[in-house]
């Protein structure tokens, strides 16, 4: 599963308490708001709820550097970013990042993973400025 602009890696406690056991999701902190609003709808669909690490958050938005190449939802999801400039589309390849499962994880992580595909989610990825590939 790929989509563009969007990076995920999902992952689940190692040693879950019960089939029911939180999901946690680590993402780029432009995933946030589309994150929670999806996972809001898996929990309400499933009964699992998921944990988030948005802890990627971009040293140029902290001010940190004093500038940097980030992706555009990134910089639409920082308020602190201002973009000066856009890589032209046929200058480089179409970005594209997976979401995993990682081993020995959440026994529900698949069933997110399919949510994650569904119309619903790719309504909220669309709302977003997110492409499903």
């Amino acid at each position: 599963m790929c989509w563009g602009s969007i990076s995920a890696v999902v992952a689940a406690d190692p040693n879950p308490v019960s089939p029911r056991a939180a999901i946690t999701v680590f993402a780029a902190s432009s995933l946030s708001d589309v994150l929670r609003e999806i996972g809001a709808a898996f929990t309400a669909s499933t009964g699992t709820s998921l944990r988030y690490s948005f802890a990627a958050s971009s040293a140029l938005a902290r001010g940190e550097a004093p500038f940097g190449i980030v992706y555009q939802s990134d910089a639409q999801a920082e308020a602190n970013v201002r973009v000066i400039d856009v890589f032209p589309e046929n200058t480089h390849a179409q970005i594209v990042y997976p979401a995993a499962i990682i081993a020995n994880g959440n026994a529900d992580a698949p069933a997110l993973l399919d949510f994650l595909q569904s119309a619903q989610s790719t309504a909220i990825f669309r709302k977003f400025g997110f492409t499903p590939l």
